[in-house]
């Protein structure tokens, strides 16, 4: 048995990640280019990461790289085709390696795996481009929006800004189930187009942490600060991973349904070390040695 308290004594990396079983394809082709999908966004996820990081060194950090890097493929389908490989440069996509073709049809595949429902978990990633209503689209360009990332066009008025941002704001809070009410303080004059996109996910831990076990302990927010906040306590066996050359411990605790979250917490000292594997892609890799403890 090994009993972990979820803290932080040092910085908590975070992940939760949610891997739905997709159905086999007997097409091979597909089933390499729906790989060579997720180990980009692996990628990404990194180098992503390690500018965040930079730029809010004494702050916490809570994003979702797969939302961003939806976001920019769905602005390629309308980029010329320098910029589009650009961006799939920035999205770490070699379409030397992958055909344009099956990057779109990738990443609608992952997004339809993502939102199969799960009567154990909630879990919704939806999309949508609010456009001003006298600006026409291409028909190829809303047509593809809508079959690869399942995307909503909604027409907007943008010359009235505050009712525009009201629209959006509200599309948001109801795809969240309430937890964003506010995405958009505010709009820029000439705004023509707001691409949103959402995830929302909601489940319970398979073995729930016993709510008499939360204890009020310090938490520390950065190398001067601490605060008191209420930490989960647990026993049990979960799948755990010590690295002693990068000085960390990875834990996984599994919710119900096809959905884990996975603890990556550096030893004192070590969070660079941490850090730069997670922005090599080395460390997706050194999750395959988790196991039961």
């Amino acid at each position: 048995m090994k009993f972990f308290t979820v803290r932080s004594l040092c910085p908590i990396l975070l992940f939760t990640l949610v891997v739905g079983q997709p159905e086999v394809s007997d097409d091979q082709q597909s089933n390499e280019s729906n790989q060579q999908i997720v180990e980009s966004l692996d990628r990404f996820s990194g180098k992503l990461y390690s500018q965040l990081a930079k730029a809010h060194m004494s702050e916490n950090l809570f994003y979702s790289p797969m939302s961003i890097s939806m976001a920019f493929s769905m602005v390629s389908l309308g980029a010329t085709s320098e910029t589009r490989q650009q961006i799939f440069k920035g999205l770490e996509l070699n379409t030397t390696v992958i055909k344009e073709k099956d990057i779109y049809s990738g990443s609608k595949h992952l997004l339809q795996t993502l939102n199969q429902l799960n009567r154990d978990l909630e879990l919704n990633i939806a999309n949508a481009l609010f456009v001003e209503e006298k600006l026409n689209l291409l028909q190829k360009f809303k047509d593809e929006i809508k079959a690869f990332y399942q995307s909503e066009l909604i027409s907007v008025n943008f010359q009235q800004l505050e009712e525009a941002k009201n629209q959006i704001n509200s599309y948001v809070e109801e795809k969240t189930n309430g937890l964003i009410e506010k995405l958009l303080s505010e709009l820029s004059v000439g705004t023509v187009m707001v691409l949103i996109n959402t995830l929302y996910f909601k489940g319970s831990w398979t073995n729930a942490f016993n709510v008499n076990q939360t204890r009020k302990e310090d938490f520390h927010v950065d190398e001067n600060t601490i605060e008191k906040v209420p930490m989960m306590k647990r026993e049990g066996v979960y799948p755990v991973a010590f690295f002693d050359d990068l000085g960390c411990t990875v834990v996984k605790i599994p919710y119900k349904g096809n959905a884990s979250a996975i603890f990556i917490i550096p030893n004192e000292g070590k969070l660079q070390d941490v850090e730069k594997a997670f922005q090599e892609g080395s460390l997706s890799e050194r999750m395959k040695q988790l196991k039961p403890k």
